[in-house]
């Protein structure tokens, strides 16, 4: 029996030095800390990573931006915005219709300032002013060919 009381006195002394512990460490957390202001913050930057549109290209230009690994002056390789001419591409061809990027058009149309003036089984004639484009569809089978999908 003294021996079982002996131990139970030590278990609550042990358990009391361990709530003594915890104690300290509350204490320790409890005073206010100095963060930072409010224009602090506002001169922070932003962590994140916005992926944006390039608006400089109007929407329905010829163009397009894309981005070309080279070497400056000093040899250090980076990358340098260039504006390319984007290329018309004849995806299908259905019932005298033509696919021409991602837009249907027929005899007559405006596509990108160029008249539709032909739409046979493989190829489209485009003409504006003086200029004339023959875009086709190179033919391996019978099948419609709708061109890749990128």
């Amino acid at each position: 029996m003294i021996k079982m009381l002996l131990i139970l006195i030590i278990t609550i002394s042990i358990q009391a030095d361990n709530l003594a512990w915890v104690d300290e460490q509350i204490n320790a957390i409890k005073p206010n800390r100095d963060g930072i202001s409010v224009k602090g913050i506002d001169k922070t930057r932003s962590p994140f990573i916005f992926i944006q549109k390039d608006k400089s290209v109007k929407k329905g230009s010829n163009q397009k931006a894309i981005y070309k690994t080279v070497k400056n002056k000093d040899g250090k390789v980076i990358k340098k915005r260039v504006l390319v001419k984007k290329e018309m591409k004849l995806k299908a061809i259905i019932n005298y219709n033509a696919l021409i990027d991602k837009t249907w058009v027929k005899v007559d149309d405006i596509f990108k300032g160029y008249r539709v003036i032909k739409i046979d089984d493989s190829f489209v004639v485009l003409k504006k002013g003086s200029k004339t484009k023959k875009l086709s569809i190179k033919k391996s089978s019978n099948k419609i060919k709708f061109g890749d999908k990128k």
